[in-house]
């Protein structure tokens, strides 16, 4: 696999950082995605106005790690829903999985193809955050440590 060493060792190859523990993923969009605890998250979708009422889909999402891929699983899903469509959510059901994987030669930034599927969750710009800047590194790690449950 790829090894981008810094002076001090430190790997920060594009490998390395999707193999970061889970906890360590909610602070990409705070507004959109919060950590529940172990590898649980929630996603909120912006508010959606449609014919006079509104939706803002909340996704709770399972987040699994392996080897060679981060997979993600939708375990429940509220629409919370105004208006005509406030009937939806007792009627709405929703399953997804993505399996995202990434090629550990590249160093610098995502794939371009994985950069648009997944621009939603950040992960090309908070990459190249992480991999040039020690304390942001050393910031995530504390998110591990402390295992802290944040929920707005």
């Amino acid at each position: 696999m790829g090894h981008s060493p810094t002076a001090t060792g430190e790997d920060i190859s594009l490998d390395a950082y999707m193999r970061l523990p889970v906890e360590q993923y909610y602070i990409l969009d705070p507004k959109q995605i919060q950590f529940v605890a172990g590898n649980r998250f929630i996603l909120s979708v912006p508010r959606i106005q449609l014919l006079g009422a509104s939706l803002q889909p909340v996704i709770e999402v399972q987040v699994t790690s392996e080897d060679d891929a981060v997979l993600l699983q939708a375990t429940d899903c509220q629409l919370n829903a105004t208006g005509i469509m406030g009937a939806l959510d007792s009627k709405f059901a929703m399953q997804f999985q993505t399996r995202l994987t990434w090629s550990s030669h590249t160093h610098s930034r995502l794939p371009n193809h994985q950069q648009q599927q997944h621009q939603q969750f950040q992960l090309s710009a908070d990459y190249a955050k992480w991999a040039a800047d020690p304390a942001y590194r050393a910031e995530r790690r504390l998110r591990t440590s402390q295992k802290v449950v944040h929920r707005s």
